[in-house]
């Protein structure tokens, strides 16, 4: 049980991290740094590298489930808010890649919205984990 609450553990704070790093990098930032495609670059490295340790740990997490209690046994409720939190974090992904193609191309106002879409899917999918038991 140890073990599996470390996984927890790190999936929350690699979620949490992704999280307080997107509103760091969309509010906190001097607006020169942040709409500037280097800028975007070097901030988003490090959320690339957090969403993609905390997904594949909520990808280990969801096996630990299935082996601990059986699919069946999850029921309709859980496997539709993995579904659901899989496809927002696929969403998080693609608009921050997005977002940075867009500062490139000097479309400082749709990269802003796409960093804000990422904003709202993470914080949803957030919201949606809580409602899953253990």
């Amino acid at each position: 049980m140890v073990l599996h609450d470390l996984l927890v553990w790190v999936h929350v704070l690699c979620m949490l991290g992704t999280f307080g790093g997107l509103l760091v990098i969309q509010f906190g930032l001097p607006r020169e740094w942040r709409d500037s495609a280097a800028g975007a670059r070097v901030g988003t490295g490090l959320i690339y590298t957090l969403l993609g340790v905390g997904f594949v740990v909520g990808l280990g997490l969801l096996g630990w489930q299935m082996h601990a209690a059986g699919t069946a046994a999850l029921g309709g409720h859980y496997w539709g808010v993995i579904g659901l939190k899989f496809i927002l974090l696929l969403v998080v992904g693609a608009m921050l890649g997005i977002a940075t193609r867009k500062l490139r191309a000097g479309l400082v106002g749709a990269a802003v919205t796409l960093r804000g879409v990422a904003i709202g899917a993470l914080a949803l999918a957030a919201l949606l984990g809580v409602t899953l038991p253990g």
